[in-house]
């Protein structure tokens, strides 16, 4: 996959340290997490959160791919999606 992918409205990269102001005001929102199976996040579940997410770009093959969705012109972080392979030989995987 090339990143970032990019629509008319929308970017989604991967993650850089620096996103995780952006991220925290998100997963520390009681209301945004309510449904959600985190949160609501104190600043080190955030940290913790996105190093985990940045180790794994490295991956041979890529297998997760965690990215941040953000408007393209204002260049602000609005949140996540999620693609992961689970099992490369049955072609099963999930998106969030």
């Amino acid at each position: 996959m090339n990143l970032p992918l990019e629509s008319q409205r929308l970017v989604l990269r991967d993650f850089v340290e620096s996103d995780w102001p952006a991220v925290h005001q998100y997963a520390s929102d009681r209301k945004v997490v309510r449904y959600l199976t985190f949160g609501p996040n104190t600043q080190e579940d955030t940290k913790s959160f996105l190093q985990r997410e940045i180790s794994l770009q490295g991956e041979e093959p890529r297998q997760h791919f965690a990215l941040a969705v953000a408007l393209k012109a204002q260049k602000h972080l609005i949140g996540i999606c999620r693609i992961s392979v689970k099992d490369t030989d049955n072609k099963i995987g999930s998106i969030g």
